[in-house]
């Protein structure tokens, strides 16, 4: 062939076959037994990611490395703590302001450990803090925060 014909069927391939961008490989439920790398999506279709910069936690992520955390279970997968593979850090609930705030900027204590409600299908669970009880990891259209254990914490879990 020359230089400005092709194999029309490697033509018809690629338009059939998109291209795997931004993590196809999550599609497995996390099963809460192993660690594992994961991403965690919200109630409104997007996944909670690390912001660039800084400890914050955005709510319109996909599955690229911002939104890859390592999950490590503890207690037989009844609690489990959230690396960040970005900035290495854990996401948290702690007290700030007189209110209870979701961020990535823990070190792996006591404020990074969660119990884990399942709720039924695999891999959708609800995170409730260990430390403060009664406050869950949530996003509503207002981003991530804290949560009081309503349908804006009901997330979906998967592996690679």
């Amino acid at each position: 062939m020359g230089c400005c014909t092709s194999d029309s069927s490697t033509d018809t391939q690629r338009l059939v076959q998109p291209e795997k961008r931004g993590g196809g490989e999550f599609t497995n439920p996390y099963m809460f037994k192993a660690k594992n790398t994961v991403i965690i999506r919200h109630p409104g279709g997007s996944h909670f990611r690390v912001a660039n910069t800084g400890e914050g936690v955005l709510g319109n992520g996909a599955k690229g490395k911002f939104a890859r955390f390592e999950a490590i279970p503890e207690n037989n997968g009844n609690r489990v703590k959230f690396r960040s593979l970005h900035n290495d850090k854990y996401l948290r609930i702690h007290h700030h302001e007189r209110k209870n705030k979701l961020d990535c900027g823990g070190q792996g204590g006591k404020f990074c450990l969660f119990k884990v409600h399942h709720q039924g299908q695999k891999g959708h669970v609800k995170l409730e803090s260990v430390h403060f009880a009664g406050s869950y990891i949530a996003c509503d259209s207002n981003g991530p925060k804290s949560g009081s254990g309503g349908p804006w914490c009901k997330l979906e879990i998967y592996r690679i």
